[in-house]
């Protein structure tokens, strides 16, 4: 008797450690801050409503090909036809950028600076808690710098809609996750690329298996 009571104590520990870790993420979730709201297109022009960015100046091209910012005609929108050909050659920059989760926390990244030129396969190595996917999370916006930049192509990416900014650059994580649904609309969730393409894709895939 004393065995099956000791048994079912073990047990009954290890699901409230199991339900204590569901509560915590719980817990960090509601106190995320709220990203950048999503831009809705104005289907009339085409242009981007920007809502949070009500007051934020828009960006224009400029003589070195660069984005620099500048006060658009019409402040209420964002062209997006700024960023048809954004990014167009794939120089990736993180200049003098340091980061840390917590405002009292430490630094996961201190003063880093990195060029990747355009067409280059780098290998970032180091243990874990070193930083490296804080790199990731930085390029697509999911963690906001505490100091420098981080630019494509010369463009600073926090001036980017974030709607853009993640529908323009991919990633191939380590953890391939399938969404319910077909294999089409896990190969293309916005139902954005031609159906002839997607079979292209497949099928430059395929032959190199």
């Amino acid at each position: 008797m004393l065995i099956g009571l000791f048994q079912w104590s073990v047990r009954l520990s290890a699901e409230i450690e199991t339900q204590m870790i569901s509560l915590h993420r719980a817990l960090a979730y509601s106190f995320l801050e709220p990203e950048e709201a999503t831009l809705p297109v104005n289907k009339q022009t085409g242009q981007y409503s920007p809502l949070s960015l009500q007051n934020r100046s828009a960006l224009l091209f400029t003589e070195s090909n660069t984005l620099s910012l500048s006060q658009h005609p019409d402040s209420s929108s964002v062209d997006t036809s700024l960023f048809s050909n954004w990014p167009d050659i794939g120089i990736v920059e993180f200049r003098q950028i340091s980061l840390r989760f917590r405002p009292d926390g430490p630094f996961a990244l201190k003063n880093i600076n990195l060029v990747v030129p355009p067409g280059y396969k780098i290998g970032i190595v180091g243990r874990t808690g070193a930083g490296k996917s804080s790199l990731v999370s930085l390029l697509f916006r999911l963690q906001e710098a505490e100091e420098g930049q981080v630019l494509v192509d010369g463009v600073n990416i926090s001036q980017i809609p974030l709607s853009i900014l993640r529908r323009r650059i991919s990633i191939i994580p380590q953890d391939p996750t399938m969404f319910a649904g077909t294999i089409l609309t896990n190969l293309d969730p916005t139902r954005s690329c031609p159906f002839e393409q997607i079979w292209n894709a497949l099928d430059a895939m395929l032959s190199s298996i």
